[in-house]
């Protein structure tokens, strides 16, 4: 079930790590997952990368990202809930980061990418269209990151997070939940 937003909302992508690259680096790649082939260029990029592995490396490579011509937000940290001897879950300034960088999105074209595509890269699209579309709208935002992307599960943390730094007394993080089926 789609919903209509309020004004229109920028283009978002949403993909995994590798095809993130490969569409900075020649300006195409399919995305299996997805069945779908993404074409650049976009006008911004947030990239997700992880702390315990190669993945730590921005989308194809540090000299395609540093030649990339899009305005871009590099967060480090891994798919976790809680931070341990693993790794580092995502952090309230991280979110606020992710808040941040959608102030300025206008109509520009978005690639968003953590390493499967799946969790913390759809988590941060859903708090930057809740953003984008204001208090009132968190299902409007709920139902627009579900015609973005068929394959997902929002961060529950960072979605918490955000609900929490947008003021939006539990709006957001409830749609979350009820969307998901989750308890």
């Amino acid at each position: 079930m789609s919903l209509k937003p309020p004004k229109p909302l920028p283009e978002f992508v949403v993909t995994d790590h590798e095809t993130c690259g490969e569409v900075l680096a020649t300006g195409e790649a399919y995305d299996d997952a997805e069945d779908v082939l993404i074409m650049g260029p976009f006008d911004h990029v947030v990239s997700i990368v992880g702390t315990w592995d190669d993945e730590g490396e921005p989308p194809g490579g540090a000299e395609v990202w540093n030649r990339y011509p899009a305005r871009k937000l590099r967060l480090v940290f891994d798919d976790r809930q809680t931070s341990d001897s693993h790794g580092d879950a995502p952090t309230p300034e991280h979110v606020a980061q992710i808040l941040v960088f959608a102030e300025d999105i206008g109509q520009g074209r978005t690639i968003v990418h953590c390493a499967a595509g799946v969790s913390r890269s759809t988590a941060a699209c859903l708090i930057m269209v809740a953003r984008l579309l204001g208090p009132g709208n968190e299902k409007l935002a709920v139902h627009a990151i579900c015609d973005i992307k068929k394959m997902l599960k929002p961060h529950r943390n960072m979605v918490k997070m955000a609900d929490a730094l947008l003021e939006r007394d539990g709006a957001l993080y409830a749609e979350y939940i009820a969307a998901w089926g989750l308890k």
